[in-house]
């Protein structure tokens, strides 16, 4: 796909589809019709390599029916993960070994080892950080320059920034009860964010 320089890849409706300048659809599957409940993808970004990794989630939100994606280079979508609820994410730091996730609904933030060549997971995920009812749900991510996360906090008004080894860094209030997503991140520490329509 990479001779597409004008075609975009997306998450949507039950699968994994390419936009061309025409703006018909080209489907390059549709895992989530084979999956047993009714179910949609979520959040889905890009790693240093080119790959394009996407959530998915039950709609009525069913624990453990949500499941993780990989799209490789030549078009294949691989499930990576499975038995999540609410996938979000995930972020990469720059040399692609360490992919973050978070399963919004049960308020974890997951780490995992990839093969930055393959793409493989290596081993399998750990938690990198558990919140309390109280403090949010980590929603939308990203890696800066220096390997710490920050993460958008549902329901809490905040962006979050963690230290690699788990510590908590920073919370900065932001002006929207339900910011969804870190968007970048500049080399002084401060970060963009995106709030849910309707909510700044």
């Amino acid at each position: 796909m990479s001779d597409r320089l004008d075609t975009w890849i997306a998450a949507a409706g039950t699968g994994i589809a390419l936009l061309p300048p025409s703006g018909t659809s080209e489907w390059l599957d549709r895992p989530e019709d084979r999956t047993p409940l009714p179910s949609r993808m979520n959040d889905g970004v890009a790693d240093p390599a080119g790959r394009f990794w996407a959530g998915s989630m039950a709609y009525d939100g069913i624990h453990g029916a949500g499941s993780l994606y990989r799209t490789d280079p030549d078009g294949t979508v691989v499930r990576v993960l499975d038995g999540l609820t609410i996938a979000n994410g995930p972020a990469f730091t720059a040399d692609g070994t360490t992919m973050y996730l978070a399963d919004t609904a049960v308020g974890t933030i997951l780490r995992c080892r990839v093969d930055p060549v393959s793409g493989d997971l290596i081993g399998g995920a750990e938690t990198f950080a558990r919140l309390r009812e109280d403090e949010g749900s980590p929603d939308g991510m990203t890696a800066d320059e220096k390997g710490c996360l920050w993460v958008a906090m549902w329901g809490a008004g905040a962006v979050r920034r963690y230290r690699s080894d788990g510590r908590l860094l920073h919370t900065l209030t932001v002006p929207a009860p339900h910011p969804t997503s870190v968007s970048a991140c500049t080399p002084g520490g401060t970060a963009s964010w995106s709030p849910r329509p309707g909510t700044a």
